[in-house]
Parts: C-alpha cells; structure tokens; sequence
C-alpha cells in the first residue's frame, strides 16, 4: 500500500501549521503530497476527541487543505483510496 506524506509549506514533513484567528479560532493548512506529487481530492478530517468529526475538507488540484477548529484536543487524519491513511493527535492552543 502507498504511503501518503503531509507536507506544510514553511514547516517540516508531518508537522501541522496553526495560525490564531481575532475570533480565537485556530487555521490548520497544510499540503498532502505523496513522493512525487501533490494528491488531489484527498479527504482531511479533524476528529475530536470523543471521536466526533469536527471539520473535514478535501485537497484542491495542488493538494493543498485549509481547517477551522477552535482550541482544543484532536486527531488529524488524511485518506485517499489506495493509500495508507495517515492519522496524527494534535493540540489547537494559543
């Protein structure tokens, strides 16, 4: 099975980008890419903690992803039908 990379522009490999919002909403974007290329319409789901979905989106033609979350607990999963789905717990703070 094929392995997907996350990839955030000014960031490392598998590491999520926050920017804080006025409204104290947190902005998670990212790029998911595979070792050649950017995938397209890739599903990127954050799971709160009590497993509910929070939000999702799906990559554009370049890859790219953009989430609103509010502060809080989460887990980060991104999947594409051929690939391994790749899951990370992360932390929105200030």
């Amino acid at each position: 099975m094929k392995k997907l990379y996350y990839f955030i522009t000014g960031w490392t490999i598998l590491m999520p980008y926050f920017l804080m919002s006025q409204s104290h909403s947190l902005e998670i974007k990212g790029k998911v890419i595979n070792s050649v290329e950017s995938i397209a319409f890739a599903n990127v789901t954050l799971y709160h903690t009590n497993n509910k979905t929070r939000t999702g989106d799906i990559t554009g033609d370049d890859g790219s992803f953009r989430l609103i979350a509010q502060q809080g607990e989460y887990k980060l999963t991104i999947s594409f039908l051929g690939y391994q789905k790749w899951e990370k717990s992360i932390n929105l703070t200030d």
